[in-house]
């Protein structure tokens, strides 16, 4: 079991990510590093002000997203995919509604 980012026993906490194909949020910062998905969501889980990532997979482009961006687009976006971060210890939305 995971306490914020502590580790509690022997079980890792390992952040989750919850995808939306064909969607992005508006107003993400670009991030010119990460050029895999799986660094693109490293960048984010070490950025406490990140809460998910747009993954454009034609062009191989990192957009972190926080508190700052702007609507999201689902649905409307093809060869992008919006990735929402849950982070150790913070409920999901299906939780939260349940």
């Amino acid at each position: 079991m995971c306490v914020g980012d502590d580790l509690v026993g022997d079980d890792p906490c390992e952040p989750s990510w919850t995808e939306h194909q064909s969607s992005n949020v508006l107003n993400g910062v670009e991030n010119n590093t990460a050029s895999t998905i799986v660094a693109c969501q490293s960048v984010c889980v070490n950025n406490r002000s990140c809460n998910g990532i747009d993954w454009n997979i034609a062009g191989r482009r990192c957009y972190l997203h926080g508190s700052w961006s702007g609507r999201r687009n689902i649905g409307t976006s093809p060869g992008v995919t919006h990735y929402d971060l849950t982070r150790c210890g913070q409920s999901t939305e299906a939780e939260i509604k349940s």
